[in-house]
């Protein structure tokens, strides 16, 4: 049992790829969605899906260093995991229960959704600038983690 453990942890970092690749496809199935039921909302309702694969592939990689990981590098990885939660629970509220269409004024599934996305820049920022500098990972395996959040917090901004 302990070997299945050690075993999944191990190769639990690499459900990011997965994750990753179906966020940045997240256009593509909108525009599909859009186009063969006439709404991106079924879409949405399968988005979860990345940001639980990239959650479970953090914790993954955080398990794997976890007792060589420095200060920023936890406070990175804790932001990062809050910032993924607050963007599953945002698109559970907004497209599964429809809390913004009760609350239209005050839009929480709206606003935890854009939070979450704010909140996993920063957090990916600081996991992929630290975890090299401890040298727990290699620079290269983490700059897709830097870029993404720059591309995120800067179209976040415009």
């Amino acid at each position: 049992m302990r070997r299945l453990l050690l075993f999944l942890v191990r190769w639990a970092g690499l459900l990011v790829v997965p994750g990753g690749v179906l966020w940045a496809l997240s256009p593509v199935g909108a525009s599909i969605s859009e186009t063969a039921f006439g709404t991106p909302n079924v879409f949405w309702k399968l988005f979860p899906s990345a940001p639980l694969l990239l959650l479970a592939g953090l914790v993954g990689l955080q398990l794997r260093q976890s007792g060589r990981a420095g200060i920023l590098e936890k406070v990175g990885f804790w932001l990062a995991a809050l910032g993924l939660l607050l963007i599953v629970a945002g698109d559970a509220g907004l497209f599964w229960l429809g809390l913004d269409e009760t609350f239209i004024m005050t839009a929480p599934a709206y606003r935890a959704f854009r939070l979450g996305l704010l909140v996993l820049g920063a957090g990916s920022i600081l996991f992929g600038v630290a975890a090299p500098r401890d040298g727990d990972l290699p620079t290269w395996g983490l700059l897709p983690f830097v870029v993404g959040a720059l591309a995120g917090v800067i179209s976040f901004a415009v």
